[in-house]
This record gives C-alpha cells, sequence and structure tokens, in this order.
C-alpha cells in the first residue's frame, strides 16, 4: 500500500479540494448532513451546515473539521443514531458525497448530544472531522 504525504493529504482537504466543495457560495440550498437511523434509510436529523463548513486542515494524518459548531436542529423521525451521510450543496436536494460515516457522543466522525433520538428533540451536533487518507 503507498503512503501519501501530509502534503497530499492537506491538498486533498484544503484549496479547491473538499473544504470548497461543500462551500455554498450562491446555491439556494447549502451542504447538509443526515443523522440515519440503525436501519440505514430512515433520516433521524438533518443540519444545514453553514456557508463555509470546512476551514484548513491541520495534523499529521492531515484533518479537517466543520467550523460553527454546535449546529442544532430538530429530528424528524425516532430511532438510534448510527450512521451519517453528507449531502453536497445544490440548488435542488444535493447529490449524497460521503455515506457510512459513524456517529456517536464522543470518539466517532460526527459527535451528536444523544444518540437516542426522538422526533422532535432538539439534537446538537457538538463536532465533525473528515481525515484523509494516509495510504492508498
Amino acid at each position: 500500500m503507498a503512503t501519501l504525504s501530509t502534503g497530499l493529504q492537506g491538498a486533498m482537504l484544503d484549496g479547491p479540494g473538499f473544504g470548497a466543495f461543500f462551500d455554498q457560495g450562491a446555491l439556494a440550498n447549502p451542504a447538509k448532513l443526515e443523522i440515519l437511523h440503525s436501519d440505514g434509510t430512515t433520516v433521524l436529523v438533518t443540519f444545514n451546515l453553514p456557508a463555509d463548513p470546512f476551514p484548513a486542515s491541520s495534523g499529521s494524518p492531515r484533518s479537517i473539521s466543520l467550523s460553527g459548531t454546535p449546529i442544532s436542529a430538530t429530528a424528524s423521525a425516532t430511532g438510534t443514531a448510527t450512521t451519517a451521510r453528507l449531502r453536497g450543496p445544490s440548488n435542488t436536494t444535493g447529490n449524497i458525497e460521503i455515506d457510512g460515516m459513524t456517529v456517536g457522543t464522543s470518539g466517532t466522525q460526527i459527535v451528536i448530544d444523544n444518540t437516542s433520538i426522538n422526533s422532535g428533540q432538539n439534537v446538537n451536533l457538538n463536532s465533525f472531522t473528515v481525515t484523509a487518507p494516509s495510504t492508498a
């Protein structure tokens, strides 16, 4: 397996890469983070991401974290949150760009305040981190 340099990892996340892709700019619909039920299809809660959601990457391996957290949203369904998917910004609904991210109350890619969610409940997105692969 090939090893990617820290510089290449940064290039994948910075500049015209990951962060710029999810910057909504003038598009009608912002990027959205959907938290899914353990069935993998039911959306429990959807977070609209800020206009410039990801600042510069850091660390080794390089990672990038969502700015403006915590973000709150109201749950639309009831269930146990286990995974998440990220939809890109668009003028319509946005394509699923990343799927299968881990969700929990700590030590996961997506950290929320509670994984046992009830419809109508306020849910807080506390952090969202993407790490560039160090091997290819």
